[in-house]
């Protein structure tokens, strides 16, 4: 079965674009609500109409698998804060009020994109315990941002160069992510830096694959970083504050561990750093 979100910038009835389909918890983020939720086997477009986010989903137990989804295009100017699917707590790492969803999964979803300028095509966000499994992204990637204990098993995340894509990947001020059997076409990812924040801590990145010899893996602020198994074109150690405790074991990197700011760097086994 085909969806399709009309409610978009394309149809003249509606000069803002409105999600497609959005799951709520309780009252303030309380458990209740569309927690437990399962959407399975459909085909959503947003991308006709040029519609919102696809998926908004700001509750806990969810479970999305199946599901092949036509995101809209969008960026900081064009149809703004649209996503393809957006798993989500409005939560701020800096404040003690911080409020995650628990426990949700994304299993064998497909979704192809046009975000950029931050709209990714998987954003998780203020997470625990979410799974993500045998997922293809074609777009803006998948982010995972104040997260904690997430696992991402056999993804293909393929950058769409004409929409000016960063990162297939980006780890932001998160902790214990495992990323396994990762295909990437474009950039090879990102550990987000933090100036004024802690780092991301207890990364995993295993068995990932970069098909283009010109992307780069760069490492920001990090206390904790293991990459197993990878072939990685380029890898670059960039820290605004610390980049501590990196492991290369059994990973192939094509040219020089590159390293800006060495005296930031601390704890390496299986690599060694040359400056620029």
């Amino acid at each position: 079965m085909t969806l399709v979100n009309e409610m978009g910038l394309l149809n003249p009835a509606f000069g803002k674009s409105q999600p497609m389909i959005e799951i709520r918890s309780g009252p303030h983020g309380t458990p209740g609500g569309a927690d437990g939720t399962t959407i399975s086997g459909l085909t959503l477009d947003s991308a006709e109409y040029q519609a919102g986010t696809t998926i908004l989903d700001f509750a806990n137990n969810t479970t999305l698998n199946d599901l092949n989804v036509e995101a809209a295009t969008s960026n900081n100017h064009h149809n703004p804060d649209t996503f393809g699917i957006r798993v989500i707590a409005i939560c701020n790492p800096s404040t003690f009020s911080t409020v995650h969803r628990v426990d949700n999964r994304i299993d064998n979803v497909t979704i192809t994109g046009q975000g950029g300028d931050g709209n990714t095509e998987l954003d998780l966000s203020c997470q625990l315990g979410t799974s993500v499994n045998n997922v293809e992204i074609v777009g803006n990637g998948m982010d995972i941002y104040n997260s904690q204990n997430i696992t991402v098993n056999h993804a293909t995340l393929v950058g769409e160069a004409s929409i000016g894509t960063a990162f297939t990947w980006v780890i932001n001020h998160s902790a214990n992510v495992v990323l396994n059997d990762v295909t990437t076409v474009g950039s090879g990812g990102v550990i987000v830096q933090h100036r004024d924040d802690e780092p991301s801590s207890h990364i995993t990145v295993e068995n990932e694959v970069m098909q283009d010899l010109a992307a780069a893996l760069i490492v920001g602020d990090v206390d904790g970083l293991l990459l197993e198994n990878d072939r990685l074109a380029k890898l670059r150690i960039d820290p605004a504050q610390v980049a501590t405790a990196i492991t290369l074991r059994g990973t192939t990197v094509a040219g020089p561990v590159q390293c800006s700011h060495p005296a930031l760097i601390s704890h390496l086994s299986g690599l060694s750093c040359q400056e620029g």
